[in-house]
Order: structure tokens, then sequence, then C-alpha cells
């Protein structure tokens, strides 16, 4: 934890959102650390849809669950929802299913995602098109990425709650290069597709 911590820290970032799998256990444990980064509780679920990033909650919505029914768990929790990588295959959530459950904010930004700059473009005409916020984020899983994609909010004070607030009221922008060349980046996402869909056990 204190190497991302670190990591986080020689990049200039005044804190960040650890967004482990199903789980929050880490980040709970982080935001009590001394540290002076401002450290975010968060989530990343697998819905029956694809991927969803929530923020501000300590305990993770069920998964599996449908789109739909995930956001509304963690808008109960007291929760902001950001829809994570829009576009890429098998992981992400649809455009269609986007449209019938707005989030709270797109991420345009994902540093991982193979043809960074298309990825960009059109997830920014995405969250435009439906007024929704824009984030950006490393989706970092090496301290060596923390920070290559990132989000400057312009919040009121540095608070997890005025932090939440001012990225549902749009006071974002997100900002980034890809980590790694286009045939690393590929590959990345098919390995962490494979560890997902084929290689990951199945709780009944």
């Amino acid at each position: 934890m204190e190497s991302v911590l670190e990591a986080a820290e020689k990049r200039n970032l005044d804190g960040l959102a650890i967004t482990d799998h199903e789980t929050v256990t880490t980040p709970t444990h982080a935001s009590d650390a001394n540290t002076g980064m401002i450290v975010i509780p968060g989530v990343e679920i697998e819905t029956s849809e694809g991927h969803l990033l929530v923020l501000g909650v300590r305990n993770p919505p069920p998964s599996k669950r449908s789109f739909a029914e995930t956001i509304d768990a963690a808008r109960k929790a007291g929760g902001i929802v950001i829809v994570p990588h829009p576009g890429i295959p098998f992981i992400s959530v649809s455009n269609k299913v986007i449209r019938q459950n707005k989030p709270d904010a797109i991420e345009t930004h994902n540093d991982k995602a193979p043809l960074f700059r298309y990825f960009v473009k059109r997830n920014t005409r995405l969250a435009d098109s439906l007024g929704l916020p824009k984030t950006g984020g490393s989706d970092a899983h090496s301290c060596d990425s923390v920070g290559d994609a990132y989000t400057i909010i312009d919040a009121d004070s540095r608070s997890v709650e005025d932090i939440l607030a001012a990225i549902r009221m749009g006071r974002t922008q997100p900002v980034g290069e890809a980590s790694a060349p286009l045939l690393e980046n590929v590959i990345t996402t098919a390995i962490g597709f494979l560890r997902e869909r084929v290689f990951k056990p199945r709780v009944e």
C-alpha cells in the first residue's frame, strides 16, 4: 500500500481512488493512514453488462447483478458511479445500456485502453451526448503507471464528500496519455480478459 501512495506522491497527485475488483478493504485501510494523501474508497464491480466503478462506499454492492440494480445499490449506499473504459470488448458496458441507465460520469481517459486516442474521442462524444461529467484514470495494476491518466477536480475542499459532489456536478477535467505502446496495451487488455472470464473460478 505504501508503494502506491509513494508513487502517487511522486507524480504530484493530491489523492487517488483505489478501486480493487469486488473489494474496498485496501482503500479503507489506506484512508486511515497518516500520509496526507487523499484516498477515496471505491471498488470496481462486475455487473452482468460490464464493469462499473463505485466511489465513496465502504462496502461493495453485490456483483453479477444488472447494471441498473448495481447503480441503484451504489447510490443508496451514498456512492457515485462511473463507467470505466467504455468501448473495450468483453469487459465494458455498452452505449445502449449506458443511455438507458445514466451513470454519474464516464471515464474518457483510461491509460490502458488500446488505441488510446480513439477511445478518448469516442468516449468524450458519448459523455457529451449524455451531458455527463468526464473522468480519467490510470487503471494501474502496478506502481509504474500510477498517475499516467488522472482527473483534475475543482472541489470546494479536500474532503471525500466535496470531491464526490464536484464529480457529480461535472467540475472535472480528465488528463493523461497511454501508459504503454499499443501492442503492450492490447496484450494487457487480453490478459485481463482471460484472467477474469477464463481462469477466474465461478462462485455460485
